[in-house]
């Protein structure tokens, strides 16, 4: 079966790029031919001149880190990923002539936050809110990454959810947000990163800086400036505790990055990631790459407006029983206690095993 995939497929964040390749992977053990309907949504980097100077140095500063942040990815998407070969640059374009498939895929990722899109339009397509000829319509763990919605997204999203076949969520909480919809058969299953076994990781991880020393690797989703205080203060303490050297791998801050070559690509994060002897993040899937390399971490949940992006990994750790491995302020004994403790890793994969089972059915049963 030819299945077209809406998601962040081209996002420069190595969890979008990598839940991604994820879904095409278990798609194409299942026998389909997947492939990234590929349209462009919000402002994308500019060639040329325009691309790197801006109407300010503030601007100029955040068009040369956008450059910096997309370039890495363009080659593993190019290796990895099969993205359609026509460019949809507007909603009209896709939705007068979409691309042929047997069935269309949304998800995963947070491709129905409605925080993310600035025109309607943007948010109809990431809904498959286009063609009406009879092509099934599937939702593969897309999060909302909010624990509420507005009365005017309940009305606009009410309208859109009745035309799915079958619809999951990724995060717990997104199925009461779906019986408000009006869904009330929605199926809570994992992120695509889950669906396939760590081997398949493995083989597309690139070496990069190899390390003769072991290391802690840092993932933080903020430029330097507005990192938490407790990744800081948490990384000391558990460099020190361990007697580790500091990896950061931060996603943005272009000037920090450039001047030490930390813009990763995805199969570089993986490498990174995977040879390291202790994770810190307050990323969704650096929590599920140290679950899926047994690598000993502490998950810094966000706080304020972002807080709502906190269920989906609320809900992983209380999936695989380490609710506790989750902090949201920096406490010395805790994070102490927390080098101390053993983590038993047979039985997160068991209980990963049975939440991938759950996934796999869902997908063997909307594919029919």
């Amino acid at each position: 079966m030819k299945i077209g995939i809406m998601t962040f497929h081209a996002a420069p964040n190595h969890g979008a790029a990598l839940q991604a390749y994820a879904l095409q992977t278990q798609l194409e053990k299942m026998g389909h031919e997947p492939f990234f309907i590929n349209y462009l949504y919000g402002e994308q980097p500019r060639k040329g001149l325009l691309g790197w100077i801006g109407r300010s140095p503030a601007n100029t500063f955040e068009k040369v880190d956008k450059q910096f942040r997309y370039r890495p990815f363009i080659p593993f998407q190019n290796k990895y990923l099969n993205v359609g070969d026509v460019r949809f640059l507007s909603y009209e374009q896709l939705y007068a002539v979409p691309p042929e498939a047997d069935m269309y895929i949304c998800g995963s990722d947070q491709v129905w936050n409605p925080n993310f899109f600035n025109k309607e339009k943007d948010e109809r397509a990431f809904w498959l809110d286009f063609n009406n000829n009879g092509v099934r319509r599937v939702a593969y763990a897309p999060s909302f990454g909010v624990t509420h919605l507005g009365d005017d997204a309940v009305r606009r999203y009410t309208a859109y959810a009745k035309h799915f076949d079958a619809v999951s969520v990724r995060e717990k909480n997104g199925l009461h947000l779906m019986e408000k919809l009006g869904r009330l058969n929605a199926v809570w299953v994992p992120d695509p990163t889950l669906l396939i076994e760590p081997k398949d990781f493995v083989k597309i991880e690139q070496k990069h800086q190899q390390s003769l020393k072991p290391y802690l690797f840092s993932y933080q989703l903020q430029t330097r400036r507005s990192l938490p205080s407790a990744a800081t203060a948490i990384n000391k303490t558990v460099c020190s505790w361990f007697g580790l050297e500091l990896y950061d791998s931060y996603s943005v801050s272009v000037i920090y990055n450039i001047f030490r070559r930390k813009y990763l690509n995805p199969a570089q994060w993986l490498y990174k990631l995977h040879n390291s002897d202790f994770i810190v993040t307050n990323s969704f899937h650096g929590t599920v790459f140290a679950l899926l390399y047994h690598r000993p971490f502490i998950t810094i949940l966000r706080k304020g407006l972002s807080s709502g992006m906190n269920n989906r990994i609320e809900t992983l750790l209380e999936v695989v029983g380490l609710s506790n491995r989750s902090v949201t302020e920096f406490d010395q004994y805790r994070v102490e206690k927390l080098c101390q403790e053993k983590i038993d890793w047979s039985g997160v994969e068991t209980n990963i095993k049975e939440f991938r089972e759950t996934g796999i059915k869902y997908l063997e049963d909307a594919l029919i």
